[in-house]
């Protein structure tokens, strides 16, 4: 197990007041991912593997924005909205008309790395 990789969730529990030995025992990416849900901005996703997250399900279409977020490695976000398939490199946005979007990696995730973008009705 890589250390950086452990500090950064324990960090964020000791300023979160959360106990860190929840986080050093057991599934210690799993628990990254709950704290990171838990305590993240509503229109923030994240990625952590291949599986499709969905974003937004209306009953009316609805103008929404999908951002992929800068990241240091150049792996795409794939957008479904209404059947149709989009894809949004880092750093850039999407807007489509739909009543659901879902997101998911548009190619195979490295160990320990995540996605991150936002995502808002406009």
């Amino acid at each position: 197990m890589k250390l950086k990789t452990l500090l950064a969730p324990i960090a964020a529990a000791a300023c979160l007041g959360l106990p860190a030995t929840a986080l050093a025992i057991g599934d210690e990416v799993a628990d990254r991912e709950s704290l990171v849900a838990w305590y993240s901005r509503g229109d923030r996703f994240y990625l952590y593997e291949q599986e499709e997250s969905e974003l937004v399900s209306f009953s009316e279409a609805r103008d929404i924005r999908v951002c992929a977020a800068t990241r240091h490695f150049d792996i795409p976000i794939r957008v479904r909205h209404d059947g149709e398939t989009s894809v949004v490199n880092s750093g850039n946005c999407l807007t489509v008309d739909a009543k659901r979007v879902s997101v998911s990696p548009a190619e195979e995730l490295p160990e320990y790395v995540e996605l991150t973008g936002t995502v808002e009705t406009l």
